[in-house]
């Protein structure tokens, strides 16, 4: 799997978690402390990649393993 499908199935991924979750992006913005406009546009627009660390802190917040995140392909 290249870079740009790994980034496009982990966001995928991660939208899919946060509205399965029932929270709002800007409440997982609050609660992860990543700005919501990285947020909108890392996840909800596939623009860029997320750290490390901004997957760690939003599965914290979903109150899931960040290796539930990763797509299955990685996992």
């Amino acid at each position: 799997m290249d870079s740009k499908s790994f980034d496009k199935a982990l966001t995928q991924s991660i939208r899919e978690a946060r509205e399965s979750a029932g929270i709002s992006l800007n409440t997982l913005s609050g609660k992860s402390g990543i700005p919501y406009a990285t947020l909108y546009r890392k996840v909800e627009q596939d623009s860029g990649s997320l750290t490390a660390r901004d997957v760690h802190a939003i599965a914290k917040v979903l109150n899931i393993s960040a290796r539930d995140l990763f797509p299955k392909a990685c996992a």
